[in-house]
């Protein structure tokens, strides 16, 4: 198998953009290979918070939702709104002040790595994509327009199975 070197690989960072100064940020992490090792999706009559969608969950997907709370709750303007879905996350979000030690990158990073810790001290097989995928939300529209993408993300992924 050959590996691509690391120093050959082309960052997906907005070259010469500040990560951490105060603005709005749309981030989506992936499991490895999108092994949907998070949670299933299945139809459900019970109309709840994301649509007629059932969601059975992990363990996994419980640790993972908590560090986003956590996250949430420790640092109140760092995450907007978020969803786990089975294979990846999405998530918005919303720095109101440049804090020196955070950016988009560490708040990912703290996440995902204390995920992976979790499932590691308890024998749990779990992996995730080593990078995640940003977008710098340019105005209020874009942004409520991404918060509505992340609501109807559950629903839509049901619709995608059905098909």
């Amino acid at each position: 198998m050959t590996r691509v070197k690391i120093l050959d690989r082309k960052s997906p960072r907005l070259q010469g953009y500040d990560y951490s100064q105060a603005w709005w940020y749309f981030v989506s992490f992936n499991t490895k290979d999108r092994i949907e090792s998070l949670s299933t999706i299945s139809p459900s009559t019970i109309v709840g918070t994301h649509g007629n969608v059932s969601l059975k969950l992990t363990e996994i997907w419980i640790v993972c939702h908590n560090e986003i709370t956590l996250t949430w709750s420790l640092r109140k303007d760092v995450v907007d709104e978020f969803v786990v879905m089975p294979n990846h996350v999405h998530m918005i979000l919303i720095f109101t002040e440049k804090k020196e030690k955070q950016t988009v990158g560490s708040v990912v990073r703290n996440i995902k790595a204390r995920v992976k810790k979790y499932a590691n001290q308890h024998d749990i097989p779990f992996a995730r994509q080593g990078n995640f995928h940003d977008h710098i939300i340019r105005d209020e529209k874009e942004l409520d327009r991404i918060r509505e993408y992340i609501r109807n993300n559950p629903l839509k992924r049901l619709q995608d199975i059905e098909l």
